[in-house]
Parts: structure tokens; C-alpha cells; sequence
């Protein structure tokens, strides 16, 4: 994956707002929803009723609560669909790379926007993974593109010294 990461970036970094606001917005329309409900039929509100709601907040809280559960599964989705729409172009990407051939016409043209920007931020700041390589590596060092890096043992240092 590190090669999809390097190509075409993590489509994550812009997507954890849109997901937190449909959270939001699920889990208060749900639990807003819930209270009108508790709050305007006789069935719940008359205190001669056999489903008499004392309290609608707490009616309300629960329903929101499982509002939010609701929200994070379908936004978890979204994740996910997101990242194989991205992994599947990358892949494709790869191959064609690999063999010579120029990408298809088939790709959304505000994805390939989104995906050629990308692609010119990682070339001109390095990829991620020569980032964290050269955290740790002397700047001499050439990396190929599917190289695993040189894994070192950590030191002991001041560990055994009194």
C-alpha cells in the first residue's frame, strides 16, 4: 500500500470533517426527533396513559445515543468506500504505470483533480514513507520504491550507567 499511499494520499485527511458532521447531524436530528415525538402525542404526554413519559429528555438522550450509533456505522461506510474507490485508481494506476500505459478516460474528472494534486503535493515534500525513513536514516541512503527499510534495535541508553 505504500506505493498507493505515495501516488495518490490518504483520501482520510479531508474526509474526517464530513464524516464528524454526519455523526452530528444524525444523532440530533434522531434524538430532536425523538423528543417531538415524546413531547406531542397524547399517548406519550397524558399522565392517565399506560405509555406515559415522565421525563421526554432522558426518552430523548436514548434516542440520540443510538442516533449517533446509527451515524458512525454509515460514516464508517463512507470510510470505506472512500478508501477502495482510492486503493482500486492507485492499483489500476500501478499497473498501468508498470506496463507503460496511460490511465483511462473512465476516472471522475473532480477525482483526477483531487488525485493530481495529490500526487504533485507528495513529489514536491517526498512521500510519506521517505518522510519517516528519513527520521531515522542517515540522508545519504537512496530508497528504492518497494525496498523495506534497514530496521535497527533500539538503544539502551542511561538504562544500565549509575
Amino acid at each position: 500500500m505504500s506505493y498507493q499511499a505515495e501516488t495518490v494520499g490518504n483520501p482520510n485527511s479531508f474526509l474526517w470533517i464530513f464524516r464528524l458532521w454526519g455523526v452530528i447531524v444524525v444523532s440530533g436530528l434522531t434524538g430532536s426527533f425523538v423528543w417531538f415525538l415524546v413531547n406531542s402525542l397524547e399517548e406519550f404526554n397524558d399522565e392517565i396513559s399506560e405509555h406515559y413519559v415522565e421525563t421526554p429528555s432522558v426518552i430523548a438522550g436514548v434516542g440520540g445515543f443510538i442516533g449517533l450509533m446509527v451515524g458512525y456505522l454509515c460514516m464508517q461506510t463512507l470510510r470505506v468506500i472512500a478508501d477502495t474507490i482510492v486503493f482500486c485508481y492507485a492499483l489500476d494506476k500501478q499497473w498501468r504505470d508498470d506496463h507503460g500505459l496511460e490511465m483511462g478516460a473512465n476516472v471522475p474528472h473532480a477525482l483526477q483533480t483531487y488525485l493530481d494534486n495529490s500526487a504533485d503535493n507528495n513529489n514536491r515534500t517526498g512521500s510519506s514513507r521517505q518522510l519517516l525513513i528519513s527520521r531515522h536514516q542517515p540522508n545519504n541512503l537512496q530508497f528504492e520504491r518497494n525496498a523495506a527499510p534497514e530496521v535497527r534495535p533500539p538503544r539502551a541508553t542511561g538504562l544500565l550507567q549509575r
